[in-house]
């Protein structure tokens, strides 16, 4: 099963997730419009208008890391439950081997398998797949409130947004090779680490304890090595996301400031527009 697929088994926890984040995405985003509204509000000197705004920012961005906390609190109740199901496949799967199949590993590699392998889908699975989650969620409605202000945007929006989807996707497979090294090398750490303790009492006896120590040290380090080629390619994709996030980011500011320069757009709005898109 692929990790999309062992999602899906969740369902309606699933549902519950998604719908957690669209509550704080839109939370999030109504806070950019209230601080351009304030700002609009100050640019013309209504003071009413501007108390109103100013109180209802505070009353959302007080609910918006409400739900902020609910939402990452539910991230670990999911996380408990996709770990149970896929444990439970893993042993199931094991439960079937004979024995001869069985014994074509070491028991540490199936150690690594239900340890190792769960960390790695936890870090780099289930917290990117949320990452992805608010991202549509912040691209949605980003999209209709720069629409809604003006339809101008709408190019320039669907222009970022489809940049910024296909970066990752460039680097998607290479990603995944370097990921599957980092995994297949904590299996060997396991198992080298279970093979070395357990002659622990014949080199305690041949007086060979630093041989221990140098056969540890020496797996840890690959490990740590395979990790760091996968967060190389990690970063540098990060890097290219920000810089296409920066030139889309630019542009909107750009757009928004000759339209509020013709007087087509209040100079509030500019706040908002920069603010939606630094944060989609």
């Amino acid at each position: 099963m692929t990790f999309f697929q062992e999602l899906l088994r969740l369902k309606w926890r699933l549902v519950t997730y998604i719908g957690l984040y669209g509550l704080m995405t839109s939370a999030l985003t109504a806070t950019a419009i209230l601080s351009g509204n304030a700002m609009t509000a100050l640019t013309h000197f209504h003071r009413t208008m501007f108390i109103e705004a100013a109180l209802l920012l505070v009353m959302v961005t007080i609910t918006q890391l409400a739900l902020a906390t609910l939402t990452n609190i539910d991230q670990f109740v999911l996380q408990r439950h996709l770990n149970n199901n896929i444990r439970r496949q893993l042993v199931a799967n094991i439960a079937k081997m004979s024995y001869l199949t069985y014994h074509r590993r070491a028991d540490a590699v199936y150690t690594s398998w239900l340890t190792n392998d769960m960390n790695t889908i936890n870090q780099q699975g289930l917290r990117y797949f949320s990452y992805m989650i608010q991202a549509i969620w912040q691209v949605l409605l980003s999209a209709i409130v720069l629409v809604n202000y003006q339809i101008s945007f709408l190019p320039t929006v669907t222009l970022a947004a489809t940049a910024l989807l296909i970066v990752p996707l460039l680097y998607r497979k290479r990603l995944a090779r370097a990921a599957a090294e980092f995994s297949h090398q904590n299996e060997r750490l396991n198992k080298k680490i279970s093979d070395v303790l357990a002659g622990f009492d014949t080199l305690l006896m041949a007086n060979r304890q630093t041989l221990l120590i140098n056969r540890i040290t020496h797996a840890s380090d690959e490990t740590g090595q395979a990790n760091l080629h996968y967060m190389q390619f990690d970063m540098f994709t990060q890097f290219l996301i920000n810089l296409v996030n920066l030139a889309s980011q630019l542009a909107l500011l750009i757009q928004a400031g000759l339209l509020a320069y013709q007087h087509q757009l209040a100079v509030g709005a500019v706040v908002t527009i920069y603010s939606l898109g630094g944060s989609t």
